[in-house]
């Protein structure tokens, strides 16, 4: 199993419109045409926004689709092209007007490997988003195993309890989070809140958090999106980017889960010390 891994960060605006269905293949275009520029003949995983498709600007010209479509096979292509896995998640159409939030994995082969739906909704998006049950799976690729937790999903703790003992080596969140105040942002969860979200999550797992985020002017509330995409350590300590659209790469060597700046409890160690 190779233990140094390279992933990058595709960050950039998702058009939106309910009504013009051309964004979908705009933003997929997008996304091609940046993982191109990456060059990434040396990566492992490259890991995209939530919602690449429209960004959950919906309406009756811009309905979710299903999850195996044109717009995601162009994704495929790129995976299967560079020999690298990516992930992202999308909404999957379950009639004609509600949907799944799903998170997926493409092998290097361009395969759609791994699915993971996300499991709580905000209010304003019941309506249309079915909340789920679906357990936190685990996937074993050739770098280590990985889960996918999608959306708000990083922001409950539940998900820990259901990955605690499996040993994981990487979530992934392929996320949408903004950065305006409290009193504006009518969802409730500023990019603090997702950020010690997947500081924790990190800690509580004692693995890597790779969790990604998209530029731009969110359609339905006219928050600035913040970018600042995040790599988290196991001992809390993480990295950022900054808030401009493009590719931000990373080496993590999951040999070694502590980076060199910091250094804290393993929290498993301490839990079986603490109940003997």
């Amino acid at each position: 199993m190779n233990k140094k891994v390279e992933i990058s960060f595709i960050q950039f605006g998702i058009e939106a419109d309910p009504f013009e269905s051309a964004v979908v293949e705009t933003n997929v275009n997008k996304v091609c045409a940046m993982i191109d520029e990456l060059e990434p003949h040396t990566m492992d995983l490259i890991i995209l926004p939530d919602e690449i498709f429209g960004a959950y600007a919906y309406g009756p010209m811009n309905i979710p689709l299903d999850l195996e479509n044109e717009y995601l096979d162009k994704i495929k292509e790129k995976a299967k092209q560079y020999s690298v896995y990516i992930a992202g998640s999308i909404m999957a159409k379950q009639d004609y007007i509600s949907s799944y939030s799903k998170g997926f994995l493409i092998d290097r082969k361009g395969e759609l490997v791994f699915e993971q739906n996300r499991n709580n909704v905000f209010a304003q998006e019941t309506r249309f988003v079915i909340k789920n049950k679906d357990e936190i799976k685990v996937y074993e690729t050739d770098f280590g195993k990985i889960a996918l937790c999608v959306g708000i999903d990083i922001l409950f703790p539940q998900i820990s309890q259901q990955l605690i003992d499996k040993e994981i080596d990487i979530i992934i969140s392929p996320n949408m989070y903004y950065g305006k105040n409290e009193e504006t942002n009518e969802l409730g969860y500023s990019s603090g809140f997702f950020q010690v979200a997947a500081r924790a999550r990190a800690m509580e797992n004692q693995a890597f958090v790779l969790m990604s985020n998209s530029t731009g002017i969110n359609y339905h509330t006219d928050d600035q999106m913040v970018g600042k995409s995040m790599v988290v350590y196991p001992n809390g300590k993480y990295y950022e980017t900054d808030q401009s659209e493009g590719s931000y790469s990373f080496e993590l060597d999951l040999a070694n889960c502590e980076d060199k700046y910091m250094s804290v409890y393993d929290l498993k160690t301490l839990a079986d010390v603490n109940s003997n």
